[in-house]
């Protein structure tokens, strides 16, 4: 379990790092790594940041790793807005990334999927190269980057023809939809919900009680239930006075219940 002196530890570290980014300032601090712009294909979306322990704490032995995926409608974001939560994770001795994708509407879901797999392929191969094993990778991400966590998560555990650069141990989704579908998008089938089957990966979800863009009864609730009638090992956190950024600051307790979730599915699964 995350202790409190770690928990506030890690919510300072998250808060300097949104003070520098502010100002413009990529803030790295002295136990991490960064590896910046490492390009896994041809279009300019296909980027990403790689984050290093210094000192990674099992260095003679493989280590987990965190692939941190933005949200923005499927129309916007960066992975330079992921930063806030991959450092502090790096610095807990994970190897961590965030990333673009390509996004709609000139990409499909299938493309944004494909980026998805082509980054977990260019972490495994960096980190390689720095001599660096990864064992597996947790899926995380907010909004339109949870639903596209949970919706590369579950296709690919249930396709027996996919060999994937790395196994994707668990997944975490914060106020995320699930009951999505794209006009004119015909590319893959965009709801989580019908991807959701008993080899679908432990799971770890937040949602929001004021969130203004999800939905609890259409793509909450109906997750939830997913999940338990397929027996798949899951965390479900309300908070209760968010919206859908999750920054209220009464809500701090749940955060730290959900970071000690995620840690706990870190030390059980990677």
């Amino acid at each position: 379990m995350l202790s409190t002196f770690r928990f506030v530890r890690h919510f300072i570290c998250i808060i300097l790092v949104l003070l520098f980014a502010e100002f413009g300032v990529a803030l790295v601090p002295c136990p991490v790594v960064a590896h910046t712009d490492v390009s896994f294909g041809d279009h300019a979306r296909q980027s990403m940041d790689i984050y290093f322990p210094r000192n990674p704490r099992r260095m003679n032995e493989p280590v987990g790793a965190f692939l941190f995926i933005h949200g923005g409608s499927w129309v916007a974001g960066r992975k330079e807005d992921y930063r806030v939560f991959a450092v502090p994770m790096a610095r807990e001795g994970y190897v961590t990334a965030t990333t673009n994708y390509r996004l709609r509407p000139d990409a499909t879901v299938a493309e944004m999927l494909e980026d998805i797999g082509l980054a977990i392929a260019a972490l495994r191969e960096t980190a390689e190269y720095h001599g660096i094993e990864i064992s597996s990778v947790a899926l995380h991400g907010d909004s339109a980057g949870g639903h596209l966590a949970l919706l590369y998560a579950y296709l690919q555990a249930d396709d027996p023809d996919y060999e994937p650069a790395l196994p994707i141990s668990f997944v975490v989704a914060r106020v995320a939809p699930t009951d999505v579908q794209f006009e004119g998008d015909d590319s893959v089938d965009s709801s989580v919900l019908n991807a959701v089957s008993a080899n679908a990966p432990p799971t770890i979800l937040a949602f929001a009680t004021h969130d203004e863009l999800i939905d609890m009864d259409r793509h909450a609730y109906p997750l939830r239930e997913l999940l338990e009638y397929y027996d798949v090992t899951f965390e479900w956190f309300i908070f209760d006075h968010a919206g859908h950024d999750l920054l209220h600051l009464r809500d701090l307790p749940n955060h730290k219940v959900t970071y000690d979730a995620i840690f706990a599915f870190a030390c059980r699964y990677f």
